[in-house]
C-alpha cells in the first residue's frame, strides 16, 4: 500500500469513529429527553394524586365536625371514585415500587369511608389517624422516589454558587 493509500483509509476509519460517536450521543440525548418528560409526567401525576388524597383527608376531619350529611356523602365518593380514576389512568408511569403504598393509603381511606358510613356518619380523629398515616407513609416514599431532597439541596448549591458570584 502506498502512503496514500494509507492516508485514505486513516480517513474513512475517523469519519467512522466520529460518527460512532455522535451516533451514540444522539442516543444518550434522545434517552434523557425521554427521562425528563417521563418525570414530568410523574410529579404531575404525584401533584394531582395527593391533592386528591389530602382533600380526601380533609373531608373527613369535615366529618368528624359536621358528621356524614348527603352532601359531603356525595363529595367523597365522587372523590374517591375520582382518584381510582386517576390511578387507574396513570398505571402505565405508575413505578413498581409505588404501586402497594398508593393503593395501601387509598384502600386506608376507603376502608375509612366504609367504617363512617356503617357507623351512621360518625367518625373521631383518633379513627382518622391510620388513613392519615398511609398518607404520609407515601408522601415519604414518593418524595424518596423522585429524589425532591436531593433535588432541592442541589439547587441549594447551585443558588449559593451563584450569590457567591454576585457578591464578589
Amino acid at each position: 500500500m502506498e502512503t496514500k493509500d494509507w492516508l485514505y483509509a486513516i480517513g474513512i476509519i475517523s469519519t467512522l469513529a466520529v460518527s460512532l460517536i455522535a451516533l451514540v450521543i444522539n442516543i444518550r440525548n434522545r434517552r434523557n429527553a425521554i427521562r425528563e418528560h417521563l418525570y414530568k409526567e410523574q410529579m404531575k401525576y404525584f401533584h394531582d394524586l395527593f391533592r386528591n388524597l389530602n382533600e380526601i383527608n380533609n373531608t373527613f376531619y369535615e366529618v368528624v365536625r359536621l358528621g356524614l350529611n348527603e352532601e359531603i356523602y356525595q363529595g367523597l365518593d365522587a372523590l374517591m371514585e375520582k382518584t381510582y380514576d386517576h390511578i387507574e389512568a396513570n398505571d402505565f408511569i405508575t413505578p413498581d415500587p409505588l404501586f402497594k403504598p398508593i393503593n395501601t393509603a387509598l384502600k386506608s381511606a376507603d376502608d375509612l369511608f366504609s367504617e363512617t358510613i356503617k357507623a351512621k356518619g360518625k367518625l373521631t380523629k383518633e379513627e382518622i389517624k391510620p388513613s392519615q398515616s398511609h398518607y404520609f407513609e407515601l408522601v415519604e416514599e414518593v418524595r424518596e422516589f423522585l429524589g425532591i431532597d436531593k433535588l432541592s439541596e442541589e439547587n441549594l448549591k447551585l443558588l449559593n454558587g451563584r450569590m457567591e458570584k454576585r457578591s464578589r
